[in-house]
């Protein structure tokens, strides 16, 4: 069977993308040249200080850092599979980055860090040792949203010993003054709150169940 352009689609990718000269189809793939260009313009205008379209760039890529609650940079280290999260123009040109092994290098950038001893982000411990799927993940990404954290020292006691029982039950208390301009998260349901302090308990504390946690 042939493509509308003439080609067998059973053809070897290697010739159909192949150099005319080494007697290739000297066709383009088209993802990957919208991946470059996409990337092409995410460079150019970011480098650019009063480009508007530069401004609302960096907006989204801020937006989605605070969405993914994730320690690694976005577009520098997009070998991870952060699939818990909405789909945008950012994490298109993420998962191109990623499909071809490539990343981005920023000099400056507003992404947060741990905070303390054995602290870490929630999101990246539930995603590597939750054993969850992305709809899962979703759920407990929505409670820690609505809580406004993204670190394990955020629903700790003060004293950095046990994950705090209003944390755990997601209530209005937990919710604490940030820096960050938060998106407005809906209260979660009472099934996703019960999840979240499952999950929390398994991944974090000392025994799987208790508050108490595995690392002060």
């Amino acid at each position: 069977m042939h493509g509308t352009n003439g080609v067998n689609r059973n053809s070897p990718k290697e010739a159909v993308y192949g150099p005319v000269e080494m007697s290739g189809f000297g066709l383009h793939n088209l993802y990957i040249e919208q991946g470059i260009r996409q990337v092409s313009a995410l460079v150019g205008h970011l480098r650019e200080p009063k480009s508007r379209t530069g401004q609302m760039m960096r907006i989204e890529l801020d937006w989605c850092h605070v969405q993914a609650g994730t320690a690694a940079h976005l577009l520098e280290h997009p070998e991870t599979n952060i699939d818990y999260i909405e789909t945008c123009w950012i994490m298109a040109i993420r998962d191109f980055l990623r499909t071809y092994k490539v990343r981005m290098e920023f000099t400056t950038h507003s992404h947060p860090v741990t905070l303390c001893d054995k602290d870490e982000f929630i999101m990246d411990a539930l995603r590597t040792r939750g054993g969850c799927s992305p709809l899962q993940l979703q759920r407990l990404n929505a409670c820690r949203m609505h809580l406004r954290v993204s670190r394990l020292s955020g629903i700790a006691s003060a004293d950095g010993t046990s994950l705090r029982d209003d944390s755990l039950k997601g209530k209005d208390s937990a919710i604490h003054p940030s820096e960050t301009k938060w998106p407005r998260q809906a209260r979660p349901l009472k099934y996703d709150w019960t999840f979240w302090r499952r999950k929390l308990r398994a991944v974090f504390s000392k025994d799987g169940s208790s508050t108490v946690l595995r690392f002060p």
